[in-house]
């Protein structure tokens, strides 16, 4: 059974993202949706959705602050899914490409990749898999750093939680399939809403500092891979 996990955070969303999702995808599986409960949504275009769970939460941590709402709902309900599928409506106003991103990530959704995504998920060695444009590794081995101004935090959080991926690969955009039984092993021993409490609020942007949210974008990968699974791409 598979999971879907998706947070919403414009209510256009309900027009341009849930069409993507296909119900024949989702037959025999779950999807669990998180809003963001300030915004207005129009409710009633989640009606049609089967086997829907439909949450709430404040505005913390962009998207990687829904997810964990939404971990934490599916360690609840004891959601028995093997496989994971992390999304979001990856607008980035901020930026020109945000849309391209989104439909290229949202392949991973696509009835037409379920079955080719599914085979590598059942490879022993493969724990997660995205589209293949955003499998980014930003570790430079000379300098002994990540490439990117969130460095100092990575390092701080991967040794408070002891995260030592097989690679430094991660699904850049934070939308990908995951086996769920890492991800449930971790976060049965941290708490995912003790995790949310220390991201940052509202619409934060890494482009000056480094932020604990855009961190997790990264972790969020590396806790999926373990230390010793591997990242695979479609597209």
């Amino acid at each position: 059974m598979i999971s879907v996990l998706l947070h919403l955070y414009y209510p256009e969303s309900v027009k341009t993202v849930l069409p993507q999702i296909s119900k024949d995808f989702l037959v025999g599986n779950k999807l669990y949706i998180n809003l963001v409960n300030n915004a207005p949504f129009d409710e009633s275009a989640f009606d049609n959705f089967d086997n829907l769970t439909l949450l709430k939460s404040s505005n913390v941590g962009k998207d990687i602050g829904g997810k964990l709402v939404l971990i934490d709902s599916l360690l609840t309900m004891q959601d028995n899914s093997k496989f994971w599928v992390f999304l979001h409506d990856k607008n980035s106003p901020h930026t020109t490409t945000g849309k391209f991103w989104r439909d290229s990530l949202f392949s991973i959704i696509d009835i037409k990749n379920k079955e080719s995504i599914l085979k590598k998920m059942e490879s022993n060695n493969v724990s997660v898999v995205t589209h293949k444009n955003y499998i980014m590794n930003e570790w430079d081995a000379q300098q002994n750093k990540f490439k990117t101004i969130n460095n100092d935090k990575i390092l701080e959080l991967k040794s408070k939680y002891q995260i030592n991926p097989s690679s430094y690969e991660f699904a850049a955009g934070t939308m990908f399939w995951a086996k769920s039984d890492p991800l449930k092993n971790f976060f049965s021993k941290y708490s995912p809403l003790e995790i949310r409490s220390t991201l940052e609020k509202g619409n934060v942007l890494d482009h000056h500092f480094g932020t604990n949210a855009h961190s997790w974008e990264r972790l969020l990968s590396w806790i999926a891979l373990g230390e010793t699974k591997k990242i695979e791409g479609i597209g």
